[in-house]
């Protein structure tokens, strides 16, 4: 069975095909599940596996499914005056994270988390410093438009990069930055979501891969 927890109720449409009744030693059953995002959500759909070895009381083991609203992010390319036009427009909702690399700035495994792992847009040269990203998307909302309609769900992103932070023992540099992330429609919850994938920003990019392919949150089936 899966079950959407109480903050997903309303935000995901769920149908899913009936399951086996009963598995063969070593037996495998594919079983179809089929989502439609209707708003931002925080917590993932929920796998119930209830079964019963011979001479066993039944048992159950819940597996959170590998569904957040990162997966429905579409890439959304913007010239510089439009990015910052839409930066400042009214009604969106703020949030600021600030970190340091645990080594040298990744420029890179960067780009590859933001537009690979999380699915936005990474618009080249948009923001003044260079050292600075900037990227964009959209929430593939079901009946939404399409930005810049109105209506439609937008997240923008800017990670300013300080590469010369501060110095290591053993003389290498260390990078910080400030993250942030301004979005619409149900925000708040979105970029928590967000958030939870950002230490992959702050790691180098052995340990980022490493972390890319263990979580959940950033895992593209």
């Amino acid at each position: 069975v899966v079950q959407l927890p109480p903050s997903a109720q309303g935000s995901l449409a769920l149908s899913v095909q009936p399951g086996p009744t009963a598995l063969p030693p070593r037996g495998q059953a594919l079983q179809m599940a089929q989502l439609e995002f209707l708003a931002p959500f925080a917590e993932p759909p929920i796998l119930r596996v209830q079964y019963t070895e011979a001479g066993a009381a039944p048992q159950t083991l819940s597996l959170a499914l590998p569904v957040l609203p990162l997966r429905f992010f579409v890439p959304w390319r913007l010239a510089a005056d439009q990015y910052f036009a839409q930066w400042r427009a009214a009604g969106l909702v703020e949030k600021q994270l600030s970190f340091q690399y645990a080594g040298a700035y990744d420029a890179a495994a960067t780009r590859h988390a933001l537009s690979d792992l999380l699915r936005l847009a990474v618009l080249d040269g948009v923001d003044p410093v260079a050292t600075n990203v900037c990227a964009a998307g959209a929430l593939a909302l079901k009946g939404a438009p399409a930005p810049p309609a109105a209506g439609c769900s937008i997240v923008l992103l800017r990670l300013e990069v300080n590469a010369a932070f501060a110095k290591a023992a053993d003389g290498t540099s260390r990078a910080a930055a400030r993250l942030t992330v301004r979005a619409s429609h149900g925000a708040a919850r979105l970029i928590l979501a967000l958030q939870c994938s950002c230490p992959a920003l702050t790691l180098p990019a052995r340990a980022h891969r490493a972390c890319a392919r263990r979580s959940p949150s950033l895992r593209v089936l």
